[in-house]
């Protein structure tokens, strides 16, 4: 699962718990974060370390379609869902 976010710590940790929640399928959650200015590195860390499925992946704030595709040349797995 790719997961861009940027300045998204309002939202960021409802929205890992409800990735980290899924039960049926093996996944990855690949976050990369855009450059953010708030509190979104700091929960990216937190959850990264009590969840080895999620991997932080640092972006430079060039935007979505840089960050996916940087996701997307970090990704393990044979699909990929956004």
């Amino acid at each position: 699962m790719l997961l861009p976010v940027r300045n998204g710590a309002r939202f960021l940790a409802l929205a890992l718990d409800s990735l980290i929640a899924q039960t049926d399928v093996a996944y990855e959650i690949i976050a990369i974060d855009d450059g953010s200015g708030d509190e979104t590195p700091a929960i990216l860390s937190r959850y990264a370390a009590l969840s080895t499925d999620l991997r932080i992946i640092a972006g430079q704030g060039n935007g979505l379609s840089h960050a996916l595709n940087l996701g997307l040349a970090h990704a393990r797995g044979r699909y990929i869902a956004r």
